[in-house]
């Protein structure tokens, strides 16, 4: 584009999220950013823009000032519309937006439970379950938008000042998460192995009663040659 052509106006935020959802609505997909997602909490937890898991999001409906229908009503007019709030646990970090096309395929979950009447869901292990945390320990990690043990294993350093004994927190929470993990698996171990042992048990029963047949009809074919030899 020619610079004297140039707009030199800078655009508002609504503006952008406006021209972005008419030129790029058809780029909302994963395999544009080569996003990897949850299974469980269809969070992206990998991509080209980094990643969304451990993020704080919730969907909301605001009464809002319309210019337009205040114009066309001759009175001032509110309409409802949804807003999103994302937030960085353990930080100030909080974007409050109208809700795009955008936030709705980044956030599929959380904006179907939004519609559907449902309250946000934790993605990660609730604090609730973790014992090594005070009470006021737990109020602090609230206030710091903090809700699962996930999210403090992945606190960014620039959190540590707002933590007393920040390193040896995040330490514990990961050491936490991974004998969870191992837990998990040796029970997944032991779900496998007891399938399998079910499985030989049926087929040696299914092995005995086949040979249970075979002899009987073995049985049964030597008494008619028996019963044959003694008519003869």
């Amino acid at each position: 584009m020619n610079e004297n052509n140039q707009v030199k106006r800078t655009l508002t935020a609504d503006e952008l999220q406006r021209v972005y959802a008419m030129t790029n609505e058809s780029e909302y997909n994963d395999a544009s950013v080569n996003a990897r997602r949850d299974p469980t909490t269809r969070r992206i937890v990998s991509s080209f823009d980094g990643a969304d898991d451990q993020l704080n999001v919730a969907f909301t409906t605001e009464s809002v000032f319309s210019k337009v229908e205040t114009v066309l009503n001759n009175s001032p007019t509110y309409i409802d519309q949804e807003f999103v709030t994302i937030s960085v646990p353990g930080s100030n970090n909080v974007t409050h937006q109208p809700v795009s096309e955008y936030y709705k395929w980044r956030f599929p979950l959380e904006y179907e439970n939004f519609r559907r009447g449902l309250g946000a869901r934790i993605a990660g292990t609730p604090l609730s379950v973790w014992s090594h945390l005070s009470p006021s320990q737990m109020k602090h990690m609230e206030l710091q938008g903090i809700h699962t043990v996930e999210q403090i294993a992945n606190l960014s350093d620039n959190a540590g000042p707002a933590f007393a004994g920040f390193y040896a927190l995040k330490a514990k929470a990961q050491q936490f998460l991974d004998a969870a993990r191992d837990s998990t698996k040796a029970s997944q171990l032991q779900d496998e192995l007891a399938k399998r042992d079910a499985e030989l048990d049926l087929l040696k029963d299914q092995m005995s009663r086949l040979m249970g047949m075979l002899d009987a009809q073995a049985t049964e074919k030597k008494s008619k040659s028996a019963s044959k030899g003694a008519d003869q």
